[in-house]
């Protein structure tokens, strides 16, 4: 109940966030790198502004053999708490990622980071969780489809990486990739969703052009039948 529950709640926030900032083009991965951290900020920020949204959290590497990424809170100068809101990722894994899955698969770890932070789960203290990583699978399945991806790229790394089993801390990679599927698919039929609406204004638009080509032939058919009166009596 409560995974359904996010999962409603997320889709119309981000359907809201969608129809407010239009719906995005799709972008070519190539542009995204991870070479380095400003070059990771700009997949990130695309990401955001896909939602039109800002980044408000900052990115560090951390080339430490075991490490992907991860989005946690961390010690800073930069904000008045003392606290900044991080992603940590390793460019190594990142392009390890990309030869054995393709150009999406890092750009949806790091999605995955994005949403762990956008949907409040690193300010709950819980730690990591099936519940959580379900929602965060399910906005990278959405994520990723308005930049571009197609579902198989959406789903890659975790058909390559995913547990099959799972743990406590991680649901199995199934029940992962059904959630992947569903944020993708909600942000396909968003995008039909609208085109179903241009589709129907412009039925409405005909139908009303029609009406008025009906009203000017009535009108003319009115001023032939006066028309006639007129001679009627004349004669």
């Amino acid at each position: 109940m409560r995974r359904s529950m996010t999962r409603r709640v997320l889709t119309v926030f981000l359907a809201v966030l969608a129809l407010g900032s239009g719906r995005p083009g799709s972008v070519s991965a190539q542009e995204f790198g991870f070479q380095t951290v400003d070059a990771a900020g700009s997949v990130v920020d695309r990401i955001m502004e896909a939602f039109g949204m800002p980044r408000d959290f900052l990115l560090r590497e951390d080339p430490r053999p075991g490490v992907t990424a991860a989005a946690g809170i961390d010690q800073c100068t930069s904000a008045p708490s003392g606290q900044c809101r991080f992603i940590v990722y390793n460019p190594a894994a990142l392009l390890s990622i990309e030869q054995e899955t393709d150009e999406w698969g890092p750009i949806s770890v790091m999605a995955h980071e994005v949403a762990h932070h956008l949907l409040g789960h690193t300010v709950s203290e819980e730690g990591s969780n099936p519940s959580n990583e379900l929602s965060a699978d399910y906005w990278t399945g959405f994520a990723l489809q308005k930049l571009g991806a197609s579902l198989e790229s959406a789903q890659a790394v975790m058909r390559l990486r995913g547990d099959p089993i799972g743990s406590a801390s991680h649901p199995p990679r199934r029940a992962r990739l059904e959630e992947i599927e569903m944020g993708w698919r909600a942000a396909a039929n968003q995008g039909d969703e609208t085109a179903d609406l241009d589709d129907l204004l412009r039925r409405v638009d005909d139908r009303e052009d029609d009406l008025r080509d009906a009203l000017r032939g009535l009108r003319d058919a009115e001023e032939r039948v006066q028309q006639a009166e007129e001679r009627v009596q004349q004669a």
